[in-house]
């Protein structure tokens, strides 16, 4: 069976934009996929980066008070590494 140059150059065309809208779908499947993995960060990653900059800076308080309470009474200051 012989088919015409035309019906093939068709079935080419064809092929190719349901080739196009396969790779579109996926490629929607894919984005919806990574906005749930960025809600999931957005979620959870940034606050526990915000408590730890919490943390870093309640530490930081402590030590210029620690600091402040040695200048305080004179004392010298313990040499860091030493246990």
């Amino acid at each position: 069976m012989k088919h015409s140059i035309a019906l093939k150059i068709f079935a080419l065309a064809v092929g190719i934009i349901a080739l196009t809208v396969v790779v579109a779908v996926l490629t929607n499947i894919e984005v919806i996929g990574l906005g749930r993995n960025v809600a999931t960060v957005a979620q959870k990653t940034i606050p526990l980066a915000a408590r730890a900059a919490d943390l870093n800076e309640a530490g930081l308080f402590r030590r210029i008070a620690f600091e402040r309470l040695y200048r305080e009474y004179g004392e010298p200051e313990p040499v860091r590494g030493m246990a």
